[in-house]
């Protein structure tokens, strides 16, 4: 298969629609990783003519073109195979006369067309489409023509470019046009929001992209992506679909964003999921004496690749959950380690649900080391760490029996950051000589993985003695009440525990696969056994 492909679409709307999951099935078998569309509307004179002149030009953005535009990207969303297919609308403008040239970041490798009467046995324009298409799309090298075998096209007897409907509505445009969003995971639902934003903008078009304070009530946010990425993505999409606007991609930290003082913005893109914002803007625009913004509302897509377990509409938070389980940062090499046993380091806050994930790993064949129970043995007395932790922290921290009372000690660390890090520094490292001893002994009794579960491994350093770190991740709010349940504490109590400890966004940017132990049974079992399907294909490269 070839990585990137343009599809060049030349029949009116009506027909390219009902063809389009044809030509979409047909492209798949072809290209791979993106597929630029391109829409040439060519009309039925064009077609007959026996001089044909196969020619990218402009044309008209009226609705007939914004729907298809909208169309495609929802008929594209039910491929479910992350192919990146971008509709281009550089051409898709006023101006007459001759398109200027349009690099596309990606370039193609191939030309797709969808007409074959452009090649039959009276006239073979093979040489003059590559030739006129790599003058307005150049690309390195020379790419080859696919002309796809669909069911007849008859044209149309009327001149109608677009549609047999009659001439269609023009578009109306503004010259400044601002939406908003996550824009986590560049998907189809962005792209289509996007994509109608710059068929209504004339000059400027502003996306305001969420900063991290506006997301700690999203399913998951620790796996949100970084702003400069999210940022990056948008304008690379953009500009790569749109050249010429001008864009303007900017952090914002509350819903109003540049509406609150660009006084030149004249049109607000909502989604469905967003149209209630659009009024209290405009309120408070109004307030300010600023301008009232028209609302242009684009339809949520449906998802028909999502799980039981995941939204109906296309989102982020769907392929945030669809990461669980998956290779989030890449293994690093770790030349000084032996490639087995293959260690394992599972980490997470307390309360996270970690043992059940261990007990899940350990039925579908890993060994397992309960480093917390390890860390017992660290407190008795005689052992190595006996006397530094009574010597450190005083006598008031024994029991009657001479032995230290972790319940007493816990009450005096868990309530100073300080403190407990004197007393990790005493424990880890002794915690650590244990845990691979006992590794090493299951990898004797033959196990190839061995998970350590241990919930401060990063805070300890561990990280270097471990060929990846896997993290279990759970809302601070879950947390709490797992911790006021099981501990049987106070809410001040348990939330000071959690708080104590490395966060989980922390966590996630130092981990290779992360779980979430928030929802069903099922659920859970599912992350599981993709996070070792994909290890054991990890460890048998």
């Amino acid at each position: 298969m070839l990585k990137t492909g343009l599809l060049i679409l030349t029949r009116p709307a009506s027909a390219i629609y009902k063809d389009f999951n044809k030509i979409l099935s047909h492209a798949t078998k072809i290209v791979s990783s993106t597929l630029y569309v391109h829409i040439q509307p060519i009309s039925p004179n064009e077609v007959n003519s026996t001089k044909r002149h196969f020619q990218i030009k402009a044309v008209p953005p009226d609705s007939e073109i914004q729907k298809l535009v909208s169309k495609l990207y929802f008929q594209s969303a039910g491929l479910c195979n992350g192919l990146d297919i971008r509709i281009f609308l550089g051409h898709l403008t006023n101006n007459h006369g001759p398109t200027p040239p349009f690099p596309l970041k990606n370039g193609y490798q191939v030309i797709l067309v969808d007409q074959p009467q452009w090649v039959s046995e009276s006239y073979d324009c093979r040489a003059e489409i590559i030739s006129n298409v790599k003058a307005s799309f150049p690309t390195a090298g020379e790419p080859r023509l696919e002309v796809m075998e669909l069911d007849t096209y008859e044209p149309e007897s009327t001149p109608s470019v677009v549609s047999h409907h009659g001439p269609s509505a023009p578009l109306q445009t503004y010259d400044n046009v601002i939406l908003g969003g996550t824009f986590d995971r560049l998907h189809m639902g962005h792209k289509l929001i996007l994509s109608q934003a710059c068929l209504l903008a004339n000059r400027r078009l502003v996306v305001g992209v969420t900063a991290e304070n506006m997301h700690t009530k999203k399913v998951l946010h620790e796996l949100i992506e970084d702003i400069a990425k999210r940022k990056g993505n948008v304008l690379n999409f953009l500009e790569d679909v749109k050249p010429g606007l001008k864009f303007e991609v900017v952090p914002i930290h509350d819903v109003n964003g540049p509406t609150d003082y660009d006084p030149d913005l004249q049109c607000l893109v909502l989604s469905q999921e967003t149209i209630k914002g659009g009024p209290m803007i405009n309120s408070l625009r109004k307030d300010k004496g600023l301008s009232v913004l028209a609302e242009y509302v684009v339809d949520l897509i449906s998802d028909e690749c999502h799980s039981q377990f995941e939204e109906e509409k296309i989102s982020s938070s769907s392929l945030r959950k669809r990461a669980l389980g998956t290779l989030i940062n890449p293994v690093e090499p770790k030349p000084n380690l032996p490639t087995r046993p293959y260690l394992i380091g599972l980490c997470g806050g307390i309360g996270s649900g970690k043992s059940s994930i261990c007990q899940r790993l350990e039925k579908l064949g890993a060994g397992t080391v309960d480093c917390d129970k390890l860390g017992h043995q660290v407190y008795v007395k005689g052992a190595h760490g006996y006397d530094k932790i009574v010597e450190e922290f005083g006598q008031d921290i024994l029991g009657v029996d001479g032995e230290i009372d972790r319940k007493v000690l816990g009450a005096v660390v868990f309530n100073d950051k300080g403190k407990l890090q004197r007393l990790n520094h005493i424990v880890w490292p002794e915690v650590q000589k244990l845990a691979l001893q006992q590794a090493e002994k299951l990898h004797q009794e033959g196990k190839d993985v061995i998970v350590l579960e241990a919930a401060l491994l990063l805070e300890a350093g561990w990280k270097e003695k471990l060929h990846e770190v896997w993290t279990v991740v759970v809302p601070e709010g879950e947390a709490v009440t797992r911790i006021m349940e099981r501990n049987k504490l106070s809410r001040e109590e348990a939330s000071k525990r959690v708080n104590n400890q490395m966060s989980n966004v922390e966590r996630v940017s130092l981990s290779n696969v992360v779980l979430c132990a928030l929802w069903e049974y099922d659920y859970t079992q599912t992350q599981v056994e993709r996070a070792w399907t994909l290890l054991k294909k990890r460890m048998a490269l």
